[in-house]
């Protein structure tokens, strides 16, 4: 019987060799300011770094990391453009008797600015945490706006009662938000 590690080992070729093969198809994806060497590079250090990718379905890999090209989103988790996640598929494998994994391309919070920076009229998109007692207001009808004072002591994250994102335009623009509470971002956390 094959050994997880020596799976792991397998795999962890397959999916270097897949790769390769499809470096063509990445490098006509990528941005210019991405090499497809690099791409490939990082994405191989991830998979080494994490049991879990190593187990990935070859092909998702190669699936998830041509996402990521596309988007022009570079892998490495120290950036937060985007992350390969390992999401059990629920097969559970005869010839290995262990759970297979699909990897997914998922965009980080990171990934999103610079998508907005880079194709938009944006000069800046940020995103703050608002926690009670704060001094925090919005105002719907006519004129959205939205005025936050937030409290330099005390703030203890357990005590957070939403969040907002900010975007604020080159061209004049009025400055755009978008407020989620507490609730909903636990939903979605969930």
């Amino acid at each position: 019987m094959t050994t997880e590690i020596e799976v792991i080992s397998q795999n962890r070729a397959a999916i270097q060799d897949l790769l390769t093969k499809a470096q063509d198809r990445i490098a006509a994806v990528l941005p210019g300011h991405i090499k497809v060497d690099r791409m490939i590079s990082v994405a191989m250090e991830l998979i080494q770094g994490d049991s879990k990718l190593s187990l990935c379905e070859p092909v998702s890999i190669v699936k998830a990391v041509l996402e990521a090209s596309q988007l022009g989103l570079l892998l490495n988790k120290h950036l937060g453009h985007g992350y390969l996640v390992p999401f059990q598929n629920g097969i559970l494998t005869e010839k290995y008797k262990r759970p297979v994994y699909d990897a997914q391309f998922l965009i980080g919070y990171r990934g999103f600015v610079h998508l907005v920076m880079s194709d938009s009229p944006a000069t800046s998109v940020y995103g703050r945490i608002v926690y009670a007692g704060e001094d925090f207001r919005i105002l719907e009808g006519t004129e959205h706006k939205l005025t936050h004072v937030p409290s330099l002591e005390g703030r203890e994250l357990k005590d957070y009662i939403g969040a907002y994102g900010v975007v604020i335009y080159k061209d004049g623009t009025p400055p755009d938000f978008e407020w989620m509470p507490k609730a909903e971002i636990d939903k979605v956390r969930a």
